[in-house]
């Protein structure tokens, strides 16, 4: 995590700094969220060793859900302009405040964003929906990723909540 950091530091100097030229200032503040990215991940692996030895805790936070998932789904703008996918955010409603695990779900939703960009085809299409399900009156919070990419074989699917698995299709 030093290098990361030693990385991240200037960058957010660059960022705060506001230069003139406007692209050049996206790119800085890409490069900056991407490497900020990177950091999480970092501390994923770390997390994983948590999850082998059931360590691993869930922290509640209140977020506003709609934002929050905006935020994360604002991130992947370029590449889908870079990969000319159509990528859109789909929410029944404006604002939702619930208690979430925001590091968890937004490492959910980056890996399921990732996995969707990297198997969505050129003209291709993902979808982020939220969704409000009711059940015998209780409420649950349905969050989904739709792609037009190649999808998960059946003998795949069987295998998606095994630790660790990645199909031969993806590697």
């Amino acid at each position: 995590r030093s290098p990361l950091g030693l990385i991240l530091a200037p960058l957010k100097q660059l960022v705060n700094a506001g230069l003139g030229d406007a692209k050049l200032q996206h790119m800085i503040e890409l490069a900056y969220r991407n490497a900020g990215r990177l950091y999480k991940l970092i501390n994923q692996l770390l997390d994983f060793r948590k999850i082998e030895s059931s360590e691993l805790q869930i922290h509640l936070q209140s977020t506003e859900l709609v934002s929050f998932i905006n935020s994360i789904f604002e991130s992947f703008n370029d590449l889908a302009t870079r990969h000319q996918i159509e990528f859109q955010f789909q929410s029944e409603v404006s604002s939702l405040d619930c208690s979430i695990d925001r590091e968890k779900v937004e490492t959910i939703l980056f890996n399921l964003l990732s996995n969707a960009f990297k198997f969505t085809q050129e003209g291709g299409k993902i979808t982020v929906c939220l969704n409000i399900k009711t059940n015998n009156s209780k409420k649950t919070i349905e969050l989904s990723v739709t792609d037009t990419g190649m999808g998960i074989s059946k003998a795949d699917q069987k295998k998606i909540f095994d630790l660790f698995y990645q199909s031969p299709a993806g590697k």
